[in-house]
């Protein structure tokens, strides 16, 4: 066997271990969190090594007069500054880039979470740096502040699956005109009573209010004209943690949650319309259940299914984004600047013709 036949087979071996059913072993997924974590101490281990003496030369260099510092001891400090703002952000993309690479994707996305990541690097890189406390406070910061925005890196790109049985979805018919519907649904006080705000949407699509919070548990309404008068309200309550969408079995809390908010709901458009509110057909529902399964998908499927200029511009605002941070390394402002504008107006033209 080759060696490249080889690489293959265990390629494919890890991917259809990846990609197995939900009750695949989840030991898997815990050797795999350990595997980033000692990959990721290593990588900080290295690079803590590495930029200790330039810390130090250039700590030293700072305190000698001006005059002093020759044009290529000036150079070599600028270009130590450079490729260690490059290794740095090398060093905090590894466990976005472990997680992207490991975490499933199919039937139902399981995400290897970057903090966890980091939690496992740092016990391991308890022992080389223990004694050294101003650098193992330092680790400490980074590992808490720097996994938890890993974490929100990866949960908005990644998304959640969302599956029909996760969610408790009902539709009210409520015998009212839809004016009236939307004066008491968009009024600021059942907006507080709910905790609701309004989803910006093109005007041809419907009205649809969401929960402010993202994440435990939440819901979306959705108002559509009916027939004879009346409104068709469609309703749909989820339980979201922190790196997916939660299944609601039938006697758990959030299943008793989502039964107890539609009765208030019920009550609340009896009492203000004064009109009669019966129980739609679920079909109603299917719409909005693929909104919201679009709604959790993550910014990768939003990407893949933009068009092909859109992706070519939002690539190059991204890159022009972070070139832009080791030209203000070294001092360069202005011109720091401009790269970093014409990524922002490039992140602007995306936005703006989204």
């Amino acid at each position: 066997m080759s060696v490249s036949e080889f690489f293959g087979d265990l390629g494919e071996k890890i991917k259809s271990l990846r990609n197995q059913p939900s009750d695949y072993p989840n030991l898997f997924w815990v050797v795999l969190v350990f595997l980033g974590g000692a990959i990721n101490a290593v990588a900080i281990k290295d690079f803590i090594n590495y930029i200790t003496p330039i810390y130090q030369q250039y700590n030293n260099a700072t305190t000698m007069a001006k005059n002093q510092l020759g044009f290529a001891v000036i150079l070599k400090l600028a270009t130590d500054i450079l490729t260690i703002i490059v290794s740095a952000i090398f060093i905090f993309l590894i466990p976005i880039g472990y997680s992207f690479l490991f975490s499933r994707t199919h039937p139902e996305k399981k995400i290897i979470p970057p903090l966890f990541i980091q939690i496992v690097s740092l016990g391991l890189l308890i022992y080389f740096f223990i004694a050294n406390i101003a650098q193992f406070t330092g680790i400490i910061y980074y590992v808490v502040m720097g996994g938890l925005v890993q974490d929100g890196i990866v949960t908005y790109a990644s998304g959640s699956t969302v599956f029909t049985n996760d969610l408790v979805r009902h539709s009210f018919i409520v015998h009212a005109n839809i004016d009236k519907v939307k004066g008491l649904i968009t009024s600021k006080q059942f907006q507080r009573l709910y905790y609701l705000k309004t989803l910006k949407t093109k005007k041809e699509e419907t009205l649809k209010l969401i929960t402010k919070n993202r994440r435990g548990l939440s819901f979306i309404l959705e108002i559509k004209e009916g027939l004879d008068s009346e409104t068709i309200i469609n309703a749909i309550f989820w339980d979201a943690g922190l790196y997916g969408i939660k299944h609601m079995g039938k006697d758990d809390y959030a299943s008793e949650w989502a039964l107890n908010k539609i009765s208030l709901l019920n009550d609340y458009f009896s009492r203000r319309l004064l009109a009669k509110v019966d129980e739609g057909e679920i079909d109603n529902v299917e719409p909005l259940t693929n909104y919201i399964i679009d709604y959790f998908a993550g910014s990768i499927s939003h990407f893949q299914e933009m068009a092909t200029r859109k992706q070519v511009l939002l690539v190059i605002a991204i890159l022009l984004t972070l070139a832009s941070l080791p030209v203000f390394a070294l001092g360069q402002i202005e011109i720091g600047a401009l790269v970093l504008l014409a990524g922002l107006a490039l992140f602007a033209d995306v936005a703006l013709h989204e």
